[in-house]
């Protein structure tokens, strides 16, 4: 299917508020997503040499072959390396992930990083 703004695919989430959600979208908002995802990077004046790695919902898992932070910068801008984990790997695989990476800099959900005592 096509609109004006290009092509039109969906996109789900798995429900964090237990009702899960499809939302639509186009080449347009793709756009859009990339070029706050890249100013969100630049206001936090992010070095893009670092090594971004992610914990979250998401289908792949890996170090990314391109060997950048992902579609916000993509063909944007040269960063470092990124790495991702699935949100639903334990908690001790989670820690050892992450010291084995190293990462300068950690994408993940408020969940995963509440400090038990």
């Amino acid at each position: 299917m096509r609109s004006d703004h290009g092509l039109i695919s969906t996109s789900s989430t798995s429900g964090s508020t237990a009702t899960p959600v499809v939302t639509l979208g186009t080449t347009v908002t793709r756009m859009m997503w990339s070029a706050c995802t890249l100013r969100q990077h630049l206001w936090a004046k992010r070095d893009f040499s670092g090594k971004l790695c992610s914990i979250r919902a998401c289908g792949q898992q890996g170090q990314f072959a391109n060997d950048n932070w992902g579609r916000g910068t993509l063909d944007i801008v040269h960063t470092g390396p990124a790495a991702t984990l699935d949100i639903h790997t334990n908690v001790e695989q989670q820690a050892r992930w992450l010291v084995e990476q190293d990462p300068d800099y950690l994408l993940t959900y408020p969940s995963v990083v509440v400090c038990t005592d």
